[in-house]
């Protein structure tokens, strides 16, 4: 949403009563928009100044790290083996049919991503002709009206669309009072993209059905003490706005490292394309030459041949002695030093955005790989439980909003105070240290795996350490052994 139609909804908010939160949160939520994407204006573009003087515009490579982090914590937190339940059968009926109709898993999906990068996501339930349907929305579509230290109580969804060339703003009011939850419409409609305009009845965006349903064309209450939104933010603090009750991108503190990062993907891309092989070609002789084809009758054809395939990249036309046709250039390529650089930021960052130490690594091939099992003992365990936390009150009172609202159009008969809700996360990407030891001791004593791998990851030391180990224990054990022999054999000798 443009910055300009946000200090409009404020102000208006503001001549309603509310205290609209706005602050300088929603440009930073642009600029963490922006690496996620992984196309950043004044850093991923610019001007480079050839010598002869000419500027020509230049693109930095980028690894989109911040694409990378958002989607790997999502994968930690929610996918398709998350299930959610209650101990109510018919409650769950209820809530499996509003999951199935909002192709929840995906949309889930996506929303946890997403409130990832902006630091802010709400999940709205609503009625459509009397169907639960799922609304999810993020960062600068959403305006808190009020909150109490960092909860927001009370909220506006904005909705933005393009119809019959004018663009409507479709702002909702979700308010709360005294066990009175209220639901406000308002539209607005505009011929600019970036002004709010004025206010229209809201006959574009509801049928005559669901505008029978609003008390004066505008509202529906409920008697309700759980709200038919939920707000889901990392569990990361806003020190870019400490008292704001918006949240922060998992990687809103890691841009300088996000630059750092491309910085040195994009040397290493420039290495590689200076160390390709050349073939320095006397430049006379990638000249057209004139042929003469006769036909042994008197006739002669011209025509024009070249040499050299001028599409080719392996040659380069320079000047040389004639006496030299070409001369072969093939300069040595190092990629060490950029894959050294890029592990250790990488590690940087991996720690910064809270998935540990080592979560990434680039392997001497080029490729990229990331941990795929997580101990109990990391610190990538540790935050992961602390967004779990979040999300898992998210999901609760999604679970209960729904059965509200069904409840609201004669569907669910039940109290949905007194059902027990229930989210079970997908830990099967963690695993217990002391476990993982022990079958890998079985392994080793099954002839499976070899001694030293037992030694290096019971003790987490390197695969030169780990052999070195094994064979002084094996040289002590031998010899411990011969000593035993010996004993043994000198005993005989006395008995005979």
């Amino acid at each position: 949403m443009e910055q300009h139609k946000i200090k409009q909804l404020t102000t208006l908010f503001r001549k309603k009563g509310y205290n609209p939160v706005y602050g300088t949160i929603y440009d930073q939520q642009q600029k963490w928009l922006s690496w996620y994407r992984g196309e950043v204006n004044d850093f991923h573009f610019y001007d480079l100044t050839t010598i002869n003087g000419t500027k020509i515009g230049k693109r930095k490579m980028s690894l989109n790290m911040a694409k990378k982090v958002a989607e790997d914590w999502q994968s930690l937190l929610f996918n398709e083996r998350v299930r959610l339940t209650t101990n109510d059968e018919n409650a769950q009926a209820v809530i499996d049919k509003a999951f199935y109709d909002n192709d929840f898993i995906e949309e889930m999906s996506s929303f946890v991503e997403k409130s990832m990068v902006y630091g802010t996501g709400v999940i709205v339930e609503y009625l459509e002709n009397s169907k639960v349907m799922l609304d999810f929305i993020y960062g600068d579509n959403i305006i808190p009206l009020s909150h109490r230290n960092t909860k927001i109580t009370e909220v506006a969804a904005v909705q933005e669309f393009q119809q019959d060339g004018h663009y409507f703003t479709h702002v909702t009011f979700h308010l709360v009072d005294d066990g009175i939850y209220r639901v406000e419409h308002e539209l607005y409609k505009s011929k600019q993209r970036t002004y709010l305009g004025n206010q229209v009845g809201l006959n574009v965006v509801f049928n005559e059905h669901e505008l029978s349903n609003l008390v004066d064309n505008y509202y529906i209450e409920y008697e309700t003490t759980c709200p038919f939104f939920q707000v889901f933010k990392p569990a990361v603090v806003n020190n870019y706005e400490p008292n704001s009750p918006m949240g922060m991108s998992v990687f809103g503190n890691s841009i300088s490292l996000l630059k750092a990062i491309d910085e040195e993907f994009n040397g290493l891309y420039t290495e590689v394309k200076l160390s390709r092989k050349r073939l320095l070609v006397n430049s006379e002789a990638t000249k057209t030459q004139v042929v003469k084809d006769k036909d042994g009758k008197g006739n002669v054809r011209i025509r024009s041949v070249s040499y050299f395939d001028t599409d080719e990249e392996i040659f380069q036309s320079v000047p040389m002695d004639e006496s030299i046709p070409f001369k072969e250039f093939a300069p040595i390529y190092n990629s060490a030093p950029y894959i050294e650089g890029l592990n250790h930021k990488l590690n940087l960052l991996s720690q910064k955005v809270g998935l540990g130490n080592g979560y990434y690594r680039v392997e001497a091939s080029g490729g990229m790989t990331a941990t795929e099992v997580v101990s109990k003992n990391s610190d990538t365990w540790r935050n992961r439980n602390k967004h779990v936390k979040v999300l898992r009150e998210t999901l609760k009172n999604l679970m209960k909003g729904i059965l509200y609202l069904d409840k609201s159009v004669g569907g669910y008969s039940g109290d949905p105070e007194a059902v027990e809700y229930e989210v079970h996360f997908d830990d099967s990407v963690i695993i217990d240290d002391n476990q993982r030891i022990a079958e890998l001791k079985q392994d080793i004593l099954d002839g499976l795996v070899p001694k030293w791998r037992y030694i290096a990851e019971k003790y987490q030391i390197g695969e030169d350490e780990a052999k070195a180990w094994l064979e002084q224990a094996m040289a002590e054990d031998n010899a411990a052994s011969e000593m035993f022999m010996g004993m043994m054999d000198g005993d005989d000798e006395q008995e005979a």
